[in-house]
């Protein structure tokens, strides 16, 4: 299903270049600027670099490890009883909790991001960004925004904290 998006993707690109490359050539307008951005890099840099992202992280991989631990036992009629069967329910609650922390986390962060490529779109003249996870086969590094988006969100951070007076 992955390749098949990508495909259209790079199909829907050819197009809009084409067309864009048949008028400019004919004076009617200029070519799509277009470039590329690593939002899988990016995502990742943020989330990594933020401590309560890394402490929600790591609670589930624990909060994951114990509910396997309790499903074996409770899959063994021996090791089986009540108070585990309700530990076991306790702790997937717990996880639920952790999701729906880990998901505002990923909500706010992917705002910044939109926030700061439409930015950098707007400032620098670009009419197109694509993932180079997802679409983009090639680019060269000088189209490379990662970078720029990466700086835009730390500064859209700073700008968001609250004053000290």
């Amino acid at each position: 299903m992955r390749r098949y998006l990508a495909v259209i993707m790079l199909c829907c690109v050819a197009f809009i270049l084409s067309c864009s490359l048949v008028r400019g050539r004919s004076g009617a307008g200029e070519p799509p600027v277009i470039r590329f951005v690593n939002l899988k890099y990016i995502y990742d840099f943020f989330i990594n670099k933020n401590k309560d992202a890394r402490d929600i992280a790591k609670k589930k991989e624990d909060v994951i490890a114990e509910l396997k631990t309790m499903e074996t036992q409770l899959n063994d009629p021996k090791k089986s009883s009540p108070d585990l069967a309700l530990n076991y329910q306790r702790k997937k609650q717990l996880y639920g909790v952790l999701g729906k922390e880990e998901d505002e986390y990923k909500k706010k962060i992917s705002q910044r991001i939109h926030l700061a490529m439409t930015g950098i779109a707007e400032e620098t003249g670009v009419d197109f960004i694509l993932n180079i996870g997802d679409e983009v086969i090639f680019g060269k590094k000088k189209y490379d925004i990662t970078e720029d988006v990466i700086r835009e969100v730390m500064d859209i951070g700073k700008r968001s904290e609250p004053v000290a007076r």
